[in-house]
């Protein structure tokens, strides 16, 4: 049976946006690029630790089932133009 996620955080990346500050269980990631370049989009705890880095080609979106747990909350920034969405399906915090 698939796991189905409590909460869906979507947000643009104009600025460094912060999903949880606290642990949460990822289960989810699409990512929209609108822009006709590649995006870098980058994962990290509170304290800027580097968890995942995705690059999304021009005009595209890539979807990602994955299923962890960021056990020091969730932080994603683009390395470039601020045209990128990035969708979370996540569980509560204090997964």
């Amino acid at each position: 049976m698939p796991l189905v996620a409590p909460k869906i955080t979507r947000v643009t990346l104009d600025a460094a946006r912060t999903i949880s500050t606290g642990s949460i269980r990822v289960q989810n990631i699409m990512i929209s690029n609108a822009t006709v370049s590649a995006a870098e989009v980058v994962f990290t705890d509170t304290d800027d630790t580097p968890i995942l880095n995705i690059t999304v080609p021009p005009q595209d979106s890539e979807d990602w089932a994955v299923v962890w747990i960021a056990d020091n909350g969730l932080k994603v920034t683009s390395l470039g133009d601020a045209n990128v969405v990035v969708t979370v399906a996540h569980g509560q915090d204090g997964a």
